[in-house]
């Protein structure tokens, strides 16, 4: 029946979008742990490195002075990287989430639309 195959491919569907949230949890909490770090990098002279700092409600831009180093200049442009990386995946996970919670609701609509369309009484404690 076309309903068991359709049934049996959201159920598969399903499954690889929860291994691909719980997959991306661990790439963002192993990027926070590695630091991040967020602000646009500027270079005055082309040589001295300072981060602008997004503004807030309280304050605006802020300057970070980083200076010449170079090890010190990486290190600050790799964490601002990660942050990068950080959001791009917290972005595709809120997407994911919200696709369950679709697919969630649209279930319920249809176990119940179905329900009062046929009529019979069954006892369905798994839902």
């Amino acid at each position: 029946m076309k309903v068991l195959k359709s049934l049996a491919s959201i159920q598969a569907q399903y499954e690889a979008v929860v291994r691909e949230i719980e997959s991306l949890k661990v790439k963002q909490n192993a990027l926070k742990k590695a630091g991040i770090d967020y602000g646009t990098p500027n270079y005055k002279q082309g040589r001295y490195l300072r981060i602008v700092r997004p503004a807030t409600d309280e304050r605006g831009r802020q300057f970070e002075y980083i200076g010449a180093d170079p090890e010190k200049q990486q290190v600050v442009l790799s964490a601002i990287e990660r942050g990068k990386e950080y959001d791009e995946l917290d972005g595709r996970l809120v997407s994911l989430e919200k696709a369950l919670r679709r697919l969630d609701d649209d279930l319920y609509h249809l176990t119940n639309t179905f329900k009062w369309s046929h009529g019979l009484a069954i006892e369905d404690t798994t839902l």
